[in-house]
C-alpha cells in the first residue's frame, strides 16, 4: 500500500505541476464563467495527463506482481485528480469555505471509511483503493455543483493546455526530480530490506504527514494573492504578500516541529 500510494502520490505532484498550479494562477484572474470553463477544461486535461502519468503505477504494480489492481488503482488516481482539480479552483478565488466540505468528504471520508472496513474485518489492497475512489468521487461531485461547470469547445481547451504549458513546464522539472528522491528511498528499502521496512518507514512518514496541510495551504493562499497583485501592477508588493502569509504559517509549523 506504501509504495503504490507513493506513486499515486507522484503521479499527483506532476499532475500539479502540469494542471493544478496552472489553473491556480489563470483562476486567481478569472471571472466567474472563465473560472468556470478553466475548470472544465482542465478536467478533460486531467484525463489525457492521468493515463499518461498512470503508465508509471501500472509499471509499479508489474514490479510488485499486483496487476489485479490496476483498474481501481487507476479509478482512485483519476478521481482523486478530478477532485484536484475542482478544489483548486475553488481555492483560486479564496473559496475555501466551500471547497472544505468537499475535501472533508475526500479526506476525512477515507480514514472513517477505511476505519469501518478494520471494524468489519473486510480490509485488503483493493477495497482500500475503491473507498479512496468513492470518497473522491463524492467530493469532486459536490465541488462540481460549487462551481456550476461551464462547457469549453475542444478550441477553447487546445489554447489553455498551451498556455499551461507555458507555465507548468517549469514547475514539472523541480516536481521531477523531487520525484525521484521522495520515491528512491521506500523502493530502496523494499528491494534490500523486503516490504515490511518500507511499511515501517511510511508509518514514520504519516507522523510528518500531519505537516502537509499547513504546506499546501500556503502555496494555495501564496500563489493567487501574487498573480492577483501582479494582474494590478503591484509587483513591488510580491514580497510583502508572500510574508503576511508564511510568517504565521511559518510558526504554526514551527510549534508543530
Amino acid at each position: 500500500y506504501a509504495l503504490i500510494l507513493g506513486i499515486l502520490l507522484s503521479a499527483n505532484s506532476l499532475h500539479s505541476a502540469l494542471i493544478g498550479q496552472p489553473l491556480t494562477v489563470y483562476g486567481a484572474q478569472a471571472d466567474a464563467k472563465r473560472l468556470r470553463q478553466l475548470a472544465s477544461g482542465s478536467l478533460v486535461m486531467t484525463i489525457g495527463v492521468s493515463a499518461l502519468l498512470n503508465l508509471g503505477v501500472i509499471f509499479a504494480l508489474s514490479v510488485l506482481r499486483r496487476p489485479d489492481l490496476a483498474i481501481v488503482v487507476f479509478g482512485t488516481s483519476l478521481l482523486w485528480q478530478f477532485q484536484e482539480v475542482l478544489r483548486r479552483s475553488l481555492l483560486s478565488q479564496y473559496r475555501q469555505g466551500e471547497a472544505i466540505w468537499g475535501d472533508a468528504i475526500s479526506y476525512l471520508g477515507q480514514a472513517v471509511l477505511v476505519w469501518l472496513l478494520i471494524q468489519q474485518k473486510w480490509l485488503s489492497l483493493d477495497i482500500v483503493f475503491i473507498a479512496m475512489m468513492l470518497s473522491s468521487a463524492l467530493a469532486a461531485f459536490l465541488q462540481a455543483l460549487q462551481l456550476k461547470l461551464r462547457f469549453s469547445s475542444l478550441k477553447m481547451i487546445v489554447e489553455y493546455a498551451r498556455s499551461f504549458w507555458e507555465i507548468g513546464r517549469w514547475i514539472l522539472l523541480t516536481n521531477i526530480l523531487a520525484v525521484i528522491l521522495v520515491q528512491l528511498f521506500p523502493w530502496t528499502l523494499k528491494l534490500f530490506h523486503g516490504p515490511e521496512a518500507t511499511a515501517s518507514f511510511q508509518v514514520i512518514v504519516n507522523v510528518l504527514g500531519v505537516s502537509n496541510p499547513i504546506l499546501f495551504s500556503l502555496g494555495t493562499l501564496i500563489i493567487p494573492a501574487i498573480t492577483q497583485a501582479d494582474a494590478q501592477g503591484n509587483r513591488a508588493d510580491w514580497s510583502k504578500i508572500a510574508q503576511g502569509y508564511a510568517l504565521p504559517l511559518g510558526c504554526i509549523l514551527l510549534l508543530y516541529y
